[in-house]
């Protein structure tokens, strides 16, 4: 690996992340853009080599505190590793930070189905 690797942002990962989505079309590109954008302004110009478990936990922290669901701020973080984790496959990113456990998930609609057959 270069020194490069060492010097690559967030902004640059999440950047093959947009063109690994796009070439897979595994979401919408509104939704890519909210899963970038999100990302972007909390770390764009971070070192993707300074980020850590505890700058994510305080994002997440963050996002919760905000009123995002629990399932936005999985998708987002989902986003962001696969970003490390198409970094770590083009040699531009050393490492992947620990990232934080997936929320619980509560679905609102949770027994819609069973209220409209069973009455």
């Amino acid at each position: 690996m270069s020194h490069d690797a060492d010097r690559v942002t967030v902004a640059e990962l999440l950047a093959d992340l947009r063109v690994d989505y796009e070439i897979k079309r595994k979401v919408s590109r509104r939704t890519l853009r909210s899963y970038i954008a999100a990302w972007d302004a909390k770390l764009g110009p971070e070192k993707a080599a300074h980020v850590t478990r505890p700058m994510l936990n305080g994002i997440v922290r963050e996002w919760q505190e905000e009123g995002r669901a629990p399932a936005t701020i999985n998708k987002f973080v989902a986003a962001l590793r696969r970003a490390f984790r198409l970094g770590r496959l083009n040699k531009k990113a050393r490492v992947l930070p620990d990232f934080p456990e997936k929320l619980a998930e509560h679905n609102a609609r949770q027994g819609f189905a069973e209220d409209a057959v069973g009455g």
